[in-house]
Formats: structure tokens, C-alpha cells, sequence
């Protein structure tokens, strides 16, 4: 293993512009990598948990607003949920 990392640091500088050109790249495409996935982060799944938890709210009110009156006033939150 050594011997192959000894050859490849060997071929770069034999070849510095070809060198240059693939550092250059290669940190390009990880910071544009780093950077889609912050944004698909931000925009896209973050706002999920919110959106889910809503749902989850309405849910429970309308199974709530679905019993009678007498009813309604003692159901828990949570158990309307597991009987989801």
C-alpha cells in the first residue's frame, strides 16, 4: 500500500499543471456537493418536521370533533395518535 501512495504522489510531481487541475477539481465538486446538500437540507426536509407535526395536530382534533360531546372533552392526544 505504501509502495502504490510512494507511485502516485511520484506520478503528480512528474505532472504539476495536471496536479494543479485535479485539486482544483476535485474541491470544486466537493464545496458544490457540501452546498446541494445544505440547501435540499434547509429547504426540503427541514420544513417536513413541521408539516408532519401539523398533520398530527389536525388529526387529533378532527378524531376528537368526530366523538360526541361528552366524549371529546377526555381524549388523550396520545392515544388517538397509537390509534392511527
Amino acid at each position: 500500500m505504501i509502495q502504490e501512495f510512494k507511485y502516485a504522489v511520484r506520478g503528480l510531481r512528474r505532472a504539476p499543471g495536471f496536479s494543479a487541475v485535479i485539486i482544483v477539481t476535485l474541491a470544486l465538486a466537493i464545496g458544490a456537493t457540501t452546498t446541494i446538500y445544505s440547501v435540499v437540507n434547509g429547504v426540503l426536509l427541514r420544513p417536513l418536521r413541521f408539516i408532519v407535526a401539523i398533520a398530527i395536530v389536525l388529526g387529533v382534533a378532527l378524531t376528537a370533533s368526530l366523538l360526541p360531546a361528552q366524549s371529546a372533552a377526555s381524549v388523550d392526544p396520545m392515544e388517538a395518535l397509537r390509534q392511527d
